[in-house]
């Protein structure tokens, strides 16, 4: 389970055929690649802040499986 940027619980998606099981969005990826690579923290939050609070939101709110946090379960599955 994982928290979307307000602060909800999101786990699977609930789009017809996507087989995510869990949301992460763009940005959660993109940090997580940068500690693995030994990308600078400074270096990511230039990218961020050179974004326009639309593109933000998107990169905030969209999963990597390309769905919206709005398509991914606030509820866990009864087998999870």
């Amino acid at each position: 389970m994982v928290k979307d940027i307000f602060g909800r619980d999101r786990f699977h998606c609930t789009n017809a055929g996507c087989k995510c099981d869990e949301f992460q969005s763009e940005a959660q990826r993109d940090i997580a690649k940068a500690e693995d690579d030994g990308i600078s923290m400074e270096e990511m939050e230039s990218k961020y802040h050179s974004m326009t609070c639309q593109a933000k939101s998107m990169y905030q709110l969209t999963c990597v499986c390309g769905h919206d946090a709005n398509e991914h379960s606030q509820k866990q599955n009864d087998s999870g």
